[in-house]
C-alpha cells in the first residue's frame, strides 16, 4: 500500500521519505520540506560568522589581567597562611623555651639545695659527691645549650604541587550541550553502566543493551540472571563485566 504524505492536510501520495525526520511527503510538500530545513541553517550561518568575530576581537593580553588578578590573591591569601602557621611556630617556641629555662631553674635549685644540706651537715660520703659532681656537669651542660641556642629546630621545605594551578577549564553542568536524546528506562531496570569508551553498557527491560555515541542500539541479548550489582569493562579480558547479586 502507497504511503501517504504526512501532512494531516493533504491525500496526495508520498513521493519522498526524510530520513532525518522520518516523515513521507508529497512531492510538493517535499520541496517545502527541503527548503524549510535548509533555511535551518541561517541562524547557524549567523552565529558561526558571530563566534568568528569574537574570536578574531579575543587579545590574550586584555585576559591577562583578570586572571593575574586571581593568581595575586591566591598568592597573598597563601603567604597569609604561611604567615598565620609562622606566627603559631613562634608562639610554640616561645612556650618551649620558657619551659625549658624553667626546667633548668628548677634542676638548679635542686642542685643548689643538696649543696646547702651537705654544707649544713658537714657530712658527706665521696659517692654523694660524685653524683653532685654528675649532676653539676650535666646542669653545666643544658645551661650552654640554651646559653649558645644549641638545639636543633626541625623544617622541611615547603613542597608545592604540580598542579596546583591549572589552567584548563573546570567543569560546570552549564556546559554541557542540550539533550540529545533519552532513553526512559523503567523501575525494573538495574542502574549500573558501563562503557569502553566507544559504547555504553545498560539493563534496560530485561536485555542488555551496548548503546553507541549516537544512542543507536548495535547489539542487545536478554537478561536472565537476576539483579545486577555492578558493570565493568576489563581492559585485560577486553569484555564487558557484570556483577550479580546472589
Amino acid at each position: 500500500m502507497t504511503e501517504k504524505c504526512s501532512i494531516a492536510t493533504c491525500a496526495r501520495a508520498s513521493y519522498a521519505l526524510c530520513h532525518g525526520c522520518q516523515l513521507n511527503f508529497c512531492r510538493e510538500h517535499t520541496i517545502e520540506h527541503t527548503t524549510l530545513t535548509q533555511l535551518q541553517i541561517n541562524p547557524l550561518i549567523v552565529e558561526v560568522n558571530k563566534m568568528n568575530d569574537e574570536i578574531h576581537e579575543l587579545n590574550p593580553k586584555n585576559l591577562y589581567d583578570v586572571f593575574y588578578q586571581k593568581l595575586d590573591k591566591w598568592r597573598i591569601k597563601s603567604h597569609q597562611m604561611i604567615d598565620m602557621y609562622f606566627e603559631k611556630k613562634i608562639k610554640e617556641l616561645d612556650l618551649y623555651l620558657n619551659e625549658q629555662v624553667k626546667k633548668l631553674k628548677n634542676t638548679f635549685n635542686e642542685t643548689y639545695a643538696k649543696i646547702e644540706s651537705f654544707i649544713q651537715e658537714k657530712e658527706i660520703t665521696h659517692e654523694q659527691i660524685n653524683l653532685l659532681t654528675f649532676e653539676i656537669q650535666g646542669l653545666r651542660k643544658d645551661i650552654n645549650t640554651i646559653k649558645n641556642n644549641d638545639f636543633q629546630i626541625q623544617t622541611k621545605p615547603l613542597t608545592l604541587e604540580k598542579n596546583l594551578i591549572n589552567f584548563d577549564q573546570t567543569f560546570h553542568v552549564s556546559n554541557l550541550p542540550p539533550i540529545y536524546r533519552i532513553i526512559d528506562r523503567n523501575d525494573r531496570s538495574f542502574t549500573p553502566l558501563a562503557t569502553d569508551n566507544k559504547f555504553l553498557l545498560l539493563h534496560h527491560e530485561g536485555n542488555l543493551l551496548l548503546v553507541d555515541e549516537e544512542l543507536t542500539t548495535p547489539k542487545q541479548v536478554p537478561w536472565k540472571h537476576g539483579p545486577i550489582y555492578d558493570m565493568c569493562y576489563s581492559l585485560a579480558l577486553k569484555r564487558f563485566k557484570s556483577i550479580l547479586l546472589l
